[in-house]
């Protein structure tokens, strides 16, 4: 009876472990856990995590002998490796697969399943794993091929970023690009110039909207063909601009004169104006020694006659003014003197004005105790019909085409009249005589046979203006001002 007994316990085991199984006991299954985590955009869904350990160092939920449960252990690496969920197929991170079919995919970890909570994480398909988003990533994510230069806030912080459509990617903007109201300064962009609503011009320039120069947004929009034309400025037609070298620069005072522009294209050139010029480097045409003379009447004055220059861009009076009629022009009147009072010397040297009676004070209103607004533009002052007072700046021609000012007094002086030995070359023809001045403290006449000023439109100030002025003492020239009451002598320019 009492081996019945065992004999019928041991059947009843047998049936026990059989219908248990054999598999080495699968125990009551844990619970599945989710990631708490959204694709940005609405994209992709939370993943389960595996049955199986992964390379995050998260082990699974399976049940130990004797009922117990391994611990959940995170790793210090936020990437995981990617896997199916098969065991067969090697461990899975808590965030799913990772590979070339879910490149670039953005996953949220809200729990900390993986690393801190919170962190995004994106699908690197070159490590094939997960690894944590940058915020440009997220904050783009999903977001296609725009409209090159647009500007628009982050899906999840306040960062604004812009499409450049030359990258084919969004990049971070600049507070320039959402400033202005502009869009964004991309590659493609690059160098384009717009009208701001505050009524600025901006550049696109190095990635960000610049404030644009005068002659960056004059000559936007305008051919460079390099036929060395002068061109009008877009915005402000009154200034001129020239190509060269590719590129527009402004327009120096010899390619105004001459209308013409001294590039690149044409260097070592020559061209007949009233003398002959050479384009002898960017942006200067110099006078050639081969000048042309010719002749001035006056109608005002019996016909007299006076001898003239043409001289690179130029033609000048080659002789000093002598025109005294205070009856047809009352700015004379008190103004206007022979020096030392004498007759002769009007014959030999001309006369000599104040800047009142230069600019002919009773038609323009410049004079001493004003400022001149018109000292700026073409007066033509005492001068005969077709020409004009010269202007500062085609004082500053004369000295440049003759050689610069360390030589212009020694080429622009007569070569005879001067203190003996002292004399200039004349080697372009303008026969500068030193006709001295009048002083106007005292009324005295002073430094004739050593130096001469010759008056300009030009106002200085109030009570200056601007003249050329050569001295026996050297070669040089020099250009400077002086008080308007002084007695100088004129030489007249071409209109």
């Amino acid at each position: 009876m009492k081996y019945a007994k065992s004999f019928a316990l041991a059947i009843f085991l047998a049936l026990f472990l059989s219908a248990c199984g054999d598999d080495g006991g699968s125990g009551p299954s844990g619970s599945e856990a989710t990631l708490s985590s959204s694709s940005e955009g609405g994209s992709g869904d939370g993943s389960s995590i595996g049955s199986s350990s992964d390379d995050d160092g998260y082990s699974s939920d399976e049940e130990e002998p004797g009922g117990g449960r391994s611990s959940r252990k995170k790793s210090s690496s936020s990437s995981s490796s990617t896997s199916s969920s098969s065991a067969d197929e090697g461990p899975q991170s808590p965030l799913g697969a990772c590979g070339a079919s879910n490149a670039g995919e953005i996953k949220q970890d809200a729990d900390g399943l993986v690393g801190e909570a919170g962190v995004r994480y994106a699908c690197d398909a070159g490590l094939g794993a997960w690894r944590e988003a940058t915020v440009l990533e997220y904050d783009t994510y999903l977001w296609g091929a725009a409209e090159d230069g647009l500007v628009q806030k982050g899906l999840v912080t306040d960062a604004i970023y812009k499409y450049d459509s030359l990258q084919g990617a969004w990049r971070k903007a600049n507070a320039n690009d959402t400033a202005f109201g502009l869009g964004g300064c991309t590659q493609k962009r690059e160098g384009k110039v717009d009208l701001a609503a505050t009524d600025y011009y901006y550049i696109c320039r190095n990635g960000k909207w610049d404030g644009a120069k005068v002659r960056e947004y004059n000559t936007y929009g305008l051919q460079c063909d390099g036929n060395s034309a002068l061109v009008h400025g877009l915005v402000v037609d009154s200034l001129l601009y020239v190509c060269d070298a590719d590129t527009f620069r402004d327009a120096t005072v010899s390619e105004k004169l001459a209308d013409l522009g001294c590039t690149s294209y044409n260097a070592g050139d020559s061209v007949l104006f009233e003398g002959y010029a050479r384009c002898a480097e960017s942006g200067k045409w110099i006078a050639a020694r081969t000048t042309i003379p010719g002749t001035l009447i006056d109608a005002r004055d019996s016909n007299r006659t006076y001898n003239t220059i043409g001289i690179g861009l130029q033609r000048w009076m080659a002789e000093n003014l002598d025109y005294a009629d205070s009856v047809a022009m009352p700015s004379l009147v008190g103004r206007s003197w022979c020096y030392n009072d004498s007759a002769q010397y009007c014959a030999q040297y001309g006369r000599l004005y104040t800047y009142a009676a230069a600019v002919d004070s009773a038609t323009t209103g410049c004079g001493y105790g004003k400022i001149c607004q018109a000292s700026d533009n073409r007066i033509q002052g005492v001068c005969p019909d077709g020409w004009h007072m010269p202007q500062y700046w085609e004082l500053e021609y004369l000295v440049e085409a003759v050689g610069g000012a360390k030589k212009a007094g020694k080429f622009l002086k007569a070569s005879t009249g001067w203190n003996p030995g002292l004399d200039g070359e004349d080697a372009y023809g303008f026969s500068a005589i030193p006709s001295g001045f009048r002083m106007h403290e005292n009324g005295n006449f002073v430094n004739v046979g050593i130096a001469a000023h010759f008056w300009s439109s030009t106002g200085y100030s109030a009570n200056s203006a601007n003249y050329l002025f050569l001295s026996y003492l050297d070669d040089a020239s020099t250009l400077g001002s002086g008080d308007e009451r002084e007695g100088f002598p004129v030489r007249c320019v071409k209109d």
